[in-house]
């Protein structure tokens, strides 16, 4: 299950502590899905979401503030420009 995407505007600094790639600087704005499983399913590991995201095609001159090299997502270091994250789930 998922909540509807959500546009969300953060700082140069916060773009680093949040991981983005080193080839994006100043402010951006982000967008963020939260996702979950239904009961005794589990979400796989953060690095096979990076490792199956890694190259997939995406639609770029919407509304991104970045620059989409060769428009598809990356998962590298220096160009990361989709994040993943994993957090305990709040319902126990």
């Amino acid at each position: 299950m998922y909540e509807s995407p959500r546009a969300v505007k953060y700082t140069a600094a916060e773009i680093r502590e949040l991981g983005f790639g080193t080839d994006y600087k100043g402010a951006h704005t982000v967008w963020e899905v939260n996702i979950t499983t239904d009961n005794y399913q589990t979400m796989p590991a953060v690095e096979s979401l990076e490792s199956d995201f890694d190259l997939v095609p995406t639609v770029s001159n919407l509304t991104e503030t970045i620059k989409i090299n060769n428009n598809v997502f990356r998962t590298t270091e220096q160009a990361q420009n989709i994040l993943f994250k994993a957090t305990e789930n709040p319902l126990g």
